[in-house]
């Protein structure tokens, strides 16, 4: 089965990190408030969906959003994705040398 990743957040970070694993052949699946303005960010051929469609079709999740990256943020971020991300490999590349072992 091959690694499928939802990236939320179509800003630069996510676009870059996005379009590099879809080039390397792991399935990428944007997930987004609103699908129809974020599929005019993202390289053709690659999935946008619903936060929650992204993460439910993904073994992994890669925030790309901006705002706080401490451990009580992030697990706020996390938390607000729905319950959708248990069981989910979570990561932050916005702040992606820091380990959150809480989540």
């Amino acid at each position: 089965m091959p690694l499928s990743v939802a990236i939320i957040g179509t800003g630069g970070v996510g676009k870059a990190i996005g379009g590099n694993l879809a080039k390397r052949g792991v399935k990428v699946v944007f997930g987004s408030r609103d699908p129809a303005a974020a599929r005019a960010k993202v390289a053709e051929g690659i999935k946008v969906a619903t936060v929650p469609e992204a993460i439910s079709e993904s073994a992994v999740v890669l925030l790309a959003l901006p705002g706080a990256h401490d451990p009580a943020g992030l697990e706020q971020t996390v938390a607000g994705l729905g319950p959708g991300v248990a069981g989910k490999v979570v990561l932050d590349a916005m702040n992606p040398l820091s380990a959150y072992p809480g989540l």
